[in-house]
Formats: structure tokens, sequence, C-alpha cells
């Protein structure tokens, strides 16, 4: 019941924006979080579960990124400076709640109530993480969606009849066969990512392994490495964690040095599996950032 409660505050507090003009841009990144709690709640239980909720690894990255970077504030350092960051957690003995906008524009502000018992203030921490997390991708979304090649999207909705949000930044490097392959490739910069969408037949008796089977099999004959006998192909001894209705594992150059990433993701469409393929390489940055972009688009 408590739980049903909470989720009621937050469909209700999200969706109530204040539209005062006058509120100042928020601050901060979307992967940082600002905790206002006292330091010795925090240092005797608080901190341990928050950390263990927010700053969980993200899977297939290849090397450990966190979700969330946790701030900790000390009520009694909760001064301006940090009331207009993107996303901040109270933790009092107040009722838990969450309210949209309320000294920064694009703002979340949850309060959870901490009065002891251990397993409802994570879970309250469970539903935080997932409001922050799926606002992140929806803000990705809205950006990506002012800048789009509109006629991507079409074409694969006529093909496919799915809808991807294809940035301006891709070109169609393949259409073969109903077979696309977006790609972004900048000649200065180390940074690649794929798009790979194919489709296959729904009545296989072992349908995962015939999505990474027939992945595999596209990787190989549409994305070589600068050797003849180099390739891109899933990596073997990474076993793949489905995650949100996708697919998460990693990636690499047969007979070359590089690797990164992916995402698989299947959409069933009546007798048919729709696959979309993303790989991406980027190894001088955090991955986060990229693997957020792809989760939106797909």
């Amino acid at each position: 019941m408590r739980i049903y409660i909470f989720l009621i505050f937050v469909c209700v507090f999200v969706s109530c924006k204040n539209t005062s003009k006058t509120l100042p841009n928020s601050s901060g990144a979307f992967s940082e979080v600002v905790f206002v709690v006292n330091d010795a709640l925090w240092d005797r239980v608080a901190g341990d579960i928050v950390k263990e909720v927010f700053e969980n690894e993200i899977p297939g990255l290849g090397k450990p990124e966190s979700s969330f970077k946790v701030i900790q504030i000390n009520n009694s350092e909760f001064s301006s400076l940090f009331k207009t960051h993107k996303q901040i957690v109270i933790i009092s003995k107040d009722s838990s709640s969450i309210s949209d906008e309320k000294w920064a524009k694009n703002q979340i502000v949850a309060h959870i109530k901490f009065t002891g018992n251990t397993a409802v203030f994570k879970s309250d921490c469970l539903n935080i993480y997932s409001v922050f997390y799926d606002n992140e991708l929806k803000y990705i979304r809205d950006r990506i969606s002012k800048k789009i090649e509109s006629n991507y999207s079409n074409y694969i909705k006529q093909i496919f009849n799915i809808d991807l949000l294809i940035p301006l930044e891709y070109t169609l490097s393949l259409d073969t066969n109903n077979i696309l392959l977006f790609s972004y490739n900048p000649p200065k910069k180390e940074e690649i990512k794929h798009l790979l969408i194919f489709s296959i037949s729904n009545s296989s008796t072992n349908l995962v392994d015939s999505i990474f089977r027939q992945t595999d099999k596209l990787f190989e004959l549409n994305l070589k490495g600068s050797r003849s006998d180099s390739y891109v192909k899933i990596e073997p001894n990474y076993s793949p964690i489905l995650d949100k209705g996708s697919y998460r594992l990693l990636w690499k150059l047969n007979n070359g040095f590089m690797g990164g990433p992916a995402l698989i993701k299947p959409y069933f469409i009546n007798d048919k599996v729709v696959v979309v393929a993303s790989i991406i390489f980027a190894p001088d940055s955090s991955k986060r950032k990229y693997i957020k972009e792809i989760e939106a688009i797909l």
C-alpha cells in the first residue's frame, strides 16, 4: 500500500509544473543527483543504500560506469547554489513526494521519508531512480526529435513498421534487401556509431539465438575494419544482459583492436521480428552518454 501511495505522488507531482517565468534554468548534469541529508544519517545507513541504488554499474559498457553520480549535501549547506540542480533528493522524516520545477526549470525535487525502515527507504529510492532514469531519456528524445532526419524515420516506418528517431548526424550507408545501416563516422573524431536494422521470422524455436546469429552475420558482412580479414562481431565471452526490452552486450573487431558497447532491441511485428542493433566506438570518452542516446533512439 505504501508503494502505491508513493507512486500516486510521482504521477501527480511530476505532471504539475511551476509555470512561473522567473525560475532560473536548472544546473548540473542529468548524470548527477544531489542528496540533501544530515551527515550522521548519511554515514550511518542512508548513504550505503543510496549508493547501492544510484551508483549501480551500467551493464554492457566494457568498463565500469555508474548510472548516476551521487553528491551528498548536509542540510545546513543546502544553499541557493545547489537548489537549481536538475535532480535533488531531500531525505527527512517528512512525507515522500515529488515536485517538478520547484526552484528551477527542468528540475525534479524528490522528498523521501526515512524513519529507520531500510526496506521501505530502498524501495522509495528505486522509485526515484526510475523517475530520474525515464526523465533523462525523455529529455534526450525531445532534443533528438528537434533535429531528426524525418525522411529516414518515414522510410523505416514504411519498411519495418517501427518508429525510430534518426538524428541528423547519421547517414544511410546501406540500403539493400530490407537491411538498413545508419552510420555516424566523422573524419576528425575518434567516434563511430552504427544502427543496423533488419527483420527475421518469428517462427524460430530459439529466437534469441537467431537474433544474435543474424546480427553477427550482418556485422561481419557490412562492418569491416581496415584489413580485409577484420570485421565487427559480437564479443562471445560476454553474456548478453536483457534490460528494459533490449540486450546489452559488447562487440569487438575480429583481427583488430577496436571494441565497445552494443545494444540490440527486438520489435515483434506480426509474424516478424524487427531487430535494431547498435554499436558504439568512443575509446577516449565515457560511454554513458552514448548508450543513453541509443536507448532514447530505440
